[in-house]
């Protein structure tokens, strides 16, 4: 599946998804390629989309996120902030 270098934080930033209170974030997925750590998934808010990538990058340990979290309840604010669901990059 995974080298024994990237199942550690694999591991690890599934695990903390996992203990969210919020429960949207329980259900995300998280894979590594190439190195990095990619979050995917489906949540109804861009504070949820946040928070998944927040979550992972505490125990990333310097490994580059990519927040591929899709937001699909955007159309109750109008603001294109909240349905922005481009990839976000942090770190590396």
């Amino acid at each position: 599946m995974f080298g024994n270098a990237q199942e550690a934080p694999v591991r690890r930033a599934r695990a903390a998804l996992g203990a969210s209170p919020v429960f949207a974030l329980r259900d995300l997925n998280v894979d590594a390629v190439a190195g990095e750590l990619i979050i995917s998934g489906n949540v109804r808010c861009y504070y949820h989309k946040q928070l998944a990538q927040e979550a992972v990058r505490s125990v990333a340990d310097g490994i580059r996120v990519i927040n591929s979290v899709s937001v699909e309840d955007w159309g109750q604010r109008g603001d294109s902030a909240y349905w922005k669901d481009e990839p976000s990059f942090i770190g590396g």
